[in-house]
C-alpha cells in the first residue's frame, strides 16, 4: 500500500497584513542579534536540540523552532496548532486526552496503557510519557524545537517519528511581566498572565505564570438543538532560579494543569442510526445526535528538578530529575448515535465506575519518575557528551463498558438446528432464545475493565563530534536502551448473550474477576553517524544515518493472543543544507530523508476499539523546505513545504 501527503505551510499569510514596530521573533536568546547595524537581519536562533546551546543553523537535523512570539501572534497553543506553522508536523486533538500528531508521515494512534508515542514530547527536558499530558507545555513557553526523524541517540524512546522539545520562560534577574488577553467568536475567551521577580540580585529568582482558557463547542447535537464539545481550561506555573554558588546552579519548576470539556464528538457512519437520530453520515459537517452528553476531565501535575554544576571550563555536569501525575476520567457515546447502545466511562473518578467492584474504583492516578545525568565536555577539536537515565512509570486505566443486549441483538434470526440437532429457530432475546440460552438479554450490561502497566527503563549514550578541519565536522552517537514491562488485566462482567456469545466477555478476555499479568522486556542499541561541511558562513550541507527504537509492549484486544506487540525499529539517511543569504534577511533549509522501518507499530480499530498490531515492514521517504525572510523591518514571511510517502 502506498500513501502520499504533500503539505503547504504558509503561516506569513496568517499576519503578514499586521505589521508592527517589533519585528516577529522565530527564536533568539534575549538581547542577541545577528547585527545591531540592520534590524531587517533575522535573529540568531538558539536551540538545544543536540543537548548543548548551538545555533540552529549550526545543527545537522532538520529543526523549525518558533519562540513565544511566534506563538502569540499566530494563535498557537496547541500541538493541533503547531501543525498548522511547521512542515512535516500534522495531527489534530481529540478531546483532552488524546492528541495525535506525526512527523514526516509518522505517527502513534495508541493512547492506552501499554502503547507508546512516536513523537516524544519532552518539557524542559522532563519526558512526557503519555499522550494525555503533551499540551502542558503550551502554559508558558519560551520556544518549541519540533526536531525531525527518529531520534534515538540524543533523546531515546519513543522517538522514531521524531522530537517535540518545550523550553519554557525562566525567572530574569530584573523584574517584567506580560498579560494578554483574546476574545473570539464561539465564545472564546483567553487570559495569561506571568511574572518574573528577582528576590535576590543575580541569586534567587522566581517566575509565576498562570492560564485560563474557555471556548464553546464547535459541534452542534440536531436532537437538543445547542453545541457541545465546550472547553475549560485551569492552569498554573511557577519556576525558580538558584544560583547556589559560582559554579552550581539550581532551575525547579512545578505546574498544574485542569482541563474539562464535552469529550470526543463525533457521528456514526451508519445510515440506519444516523437516521434515527435525524444527523448525516458526513463526519465533516460537525453535526451529531448522542444519546448521553460524553464528557473528559483531567488533573495534570508535573515538576523538575535541574542541577547545573560547572566542573570547569569545559566540563559541566547536569542532573535532571522530574515527576508528573495524572487522573484522567471521561464518558463516551462508542456508538455515537442517538441509541444507548455502547458507552465507556473511564477513570476512577468516573460516576460509573463508583459503581463497580471496590477494586476498580480505588485505582489510583497514572504516576512516572524520571532521573537523568549528563556529562558534557568541549575543546578545540572536540565536543562531547555521555548520559544515563532512568524512567519509571505506574498506570491504572479503570475502564466501565456498558452495552445493551436488546439493541444489539434483539430479533437476529437464528436457523433451526443451531445450536443442536432439532434446535428450533428463534430470534434472539425472545422467549425461546432465554430458554435455550439460559440467560435473558440485558439492557444494561457491563464489562468492568483494571488495566494497570508498571514499566522501568534504563539508558545510556554518547555523543562525539570531532572537527575534523575547521569546516567539516564528523559526528558519531549511541546509546544502548532497555524497556522492562509488566501489564496486568482483569475483567468483571454481568452476564449478558452478548458475553455469552463472545465467550464471556465483549472487550478483553473474560478473567473471572482475577488478575492476569503478563511481563517482556526490549533492549537496542542506537548509533548515529553525521558528517556535515560549512561551505562558508553561509551554507551549511549534511549528511546523517542514525537508528531509532521503540519497544512492544501490550493493548487492548478480545484474544489474549494479540494483546502483545514488538518492538519496533527504523533505519534512517537524511541529506541536508542550511543557508542564509541576502544578508541575513533570509533563512532557506532542505531536507530529504528516507527511513526504513521493521515492524511499524499501526492502530487499527477493531470492534470499536484501538488495537496494536505490527506491521513487517515500511518504507517512508520525503522532502522539507523552509524558508524565512524579513523584507522589511516589520515584516516576517515564513513558507514551508513538505511531502511525504509511504509504502508498506
Amino acid at each position: 500500500m502506498r500513501k502520499s501527503l504533500l503539505k503547504v505551510s504558509a503561516p506569513a499569510l496568517l499576519f503578514a497584513a499586521s505589521l508592527s514596530a517589533a519585528p516577529l521573533a522565530l527564536a533568539q536568546d534575549a538581547g542577541e542579534s545577528n547585527d545591531t547595524t540592520d534590524t531587517r537581519r533575522l535573529d540568531q536562533i538558539t536551540v538545544t536540540t543536540q543537548r548543548t546551546a548551538q545555533n540552529q543553523q549550526d545543527v545537522p537535523i532538520a529543526i523549525t523552532t518558533l519562540s513565544a512570539e511566534t506563538l502569540v501572534r499566530t494563535g498557537t497553543d496547541n500541538l493541533e496548532d503547531l501543525t498548522a506553522i511547521t512542515p512535516g508536523l500534522a495531527g489534530k486533538n481529540e478531546g483532552v486526552s488524546t492528541s495525535i500528531y506525526s512527523i514526516r508521515g509518522i505517527n502513534s494512534n495508541s493512547i492506552g496503557v501499554g502503547g507508546e508515542n512516536s513523537v516524544g514530547v519532552f518539557v524542559d527536558d522532563v519526558f512526557i510519557g503519555r499522550q494525555a499530558l503533551s499540551g502542558i507545555g503550551f502554559l508558558d513557553p519560551e520556544r518549541i524545537e519540533v526536531i525531525k526523524g527518529p531520534q534515538g541517540t540524543l533523546f531515546g524512546r519513543n522517538s522514531t517519528a521524531g522530537a517535540i522539545s518545550i523550553v519554557s520562560k525562566k525567572p530574569g534577574n530584573e523584574f517584567e511581566g506580560e498579560v494578554r488577553g483574546q476574545f473570539s467568536d464561539l465564545n472564546s475567551t483567553e487570559l495569561f498572565g506571568g511574572v518574573s521577580i528577582p528576590i535576590v540580585e543575580d541569586k534567587f529568582s522566581v517566575r509565576v505564570a498562570g492560564l485560563f482558557r474557555d471556548r464553546d463547542g464547535t459541534w452542534t447535537d440536531v436532537v437538543r438543538q445547542e453545541r457541545v464539545g465546550d472547553s475549560e481550561l485551569n492552569a498554573g506555573r511557577i519556576a525558580v532560579n538558584w544560583n547556589i554558588t559560582d559554579k552550581l546552579t539550581a532551575d525547579a519548576f512545578y505546574s498544574v494543569w485542569r482541563e474539562e470539556t464535552g469529550g470526543f464528538s463525533w457521528t456514526t457512519t451508519d445510515p440506519m442510526l444516523a437516521g434515527i437520530g435525524g444527523s448525516s453520515v458526513d463526519p465533516f459537517d460537525r453535526e451529531i445526535a448522542h444519546d448521553a452528553f460524553g464528557f473528559e476531565i483531567r488533573d495534570a501535575d508535573v515538576a523538575g528538578l535541574t542541577l547545573t554544576y560547572d566542573i570547569n571550563e569545559s566540563v559541566t555536569l547536569k542532573s535532571i530529575t522530574s515527576y508528573t501525575k495524572l487522573d484522567d476520567t471521561g464518558f463516551t457515546d462508542l456508538d455515537a448515535s442517538i441509541l444507548p447502545l455502547f458507552t465507556l466511562s473511564q477513570g476512577p473518578d468516573s460516576d460509573l465506575a463508583r459503581t463497580v467492584p471496590e477494586v476498580l474504583a480505588d485505582a489510583s492516578p497514572q504516576e512516572t519518575f524520571g532521573q537523568e545525568f549528563r556529562l558534557n565536555g568541549a575543546t578545540d577539536k572536540f565536543e562531547w557528551l555521555v548520559g544515563a537515565s532512568y524512567f519509571g512509570e505506574e498506570i491504572n486505566d479503570p475502564r466501565v463498558f456498558q452495552f445493551n443486549d436488546v439493541l444489539f441483538l434483539g430479533g437476529t434470526p437464528i436457523e433451526a438446528d443451531a445450536f443442536f440437532p432439532g434446535s428450533p429457530a428463534f430470534a434472539l432475546c425472545d422467549a425461546t432464545s432465554d430458554a435455550l440460552l439460559g440467560i435473558a438479554c440485558n439492557p444494561a450490561a457491563t464489562e468492568s475493565d483494571l488495566i494497570q502497566g508498571d514499566y522501568e527503563s534504563y539508558a545510556v549514550y554518547g555523543d562525539f563530534r570531532y572537527f575534523l578541519t575547521d569546516a567539516l565536522t564528523a559526528t558519531v552517537g549511541l546509546r544502548y536502551s532497555n524497556d522492562e514491562k509488566e501489564f496486568t488485566y482483569q475483567t468483571f462482567i454481568t452476564p449478558s448473550v452478548s458475553g455469552a456469545l463472545g465467550g464471556g466477555a465483549v472487550v478483553f478476555p473474560d478473567t473471572g474477576g482475577l488478575p492476569v499479568t503478563l511481563k517482556d522486556d526490549w533492549s537496542d542499541i542506537q548509533p548515529r553517524f553525521v558528517l556535515d561541511y560549512r561551505w562558508n558562513e553561509d551554507l551549511l550541507t549534511y549528511v546523517s544515518v542514525s537508528k531509532g527504537f521503540k519497544s512492544g509492549g501490550f493493548d487492548v484486544s478480545f484474544n489474549e493472543a494479540d494483546i502483545p506487540f514488538d518492538e519496533e525499529s527504523v533505519w534512517a539517511y537524511e541529506v541536508g543544507v542550511k543557508s542564509d543569504f541576502a544578508q541575513g534577511r533570509a533563512v532557506l533549509n532542505a531536507a530529504a530523508y528516507f527511513n526504513d522501518y521493521e515492524g511499524f507499530q499501526v492502530q487499527p480499530i477493531i470492534n470499536g476499539i484501538t488495537q496494536t498490531v505490527n506491521i513487517p515492514t515500511l518504507d517512508n521517504y520525503g522532502f522539507e523546505v523552509e524558508l524565512l525572510a524579513r523584507p522589511t523591518d516589520n515584516l516576517d514571511l515564513n513558507y514551508g513545504l513538505a511531502y511525504n510517502e509511504r509504502e508498506f
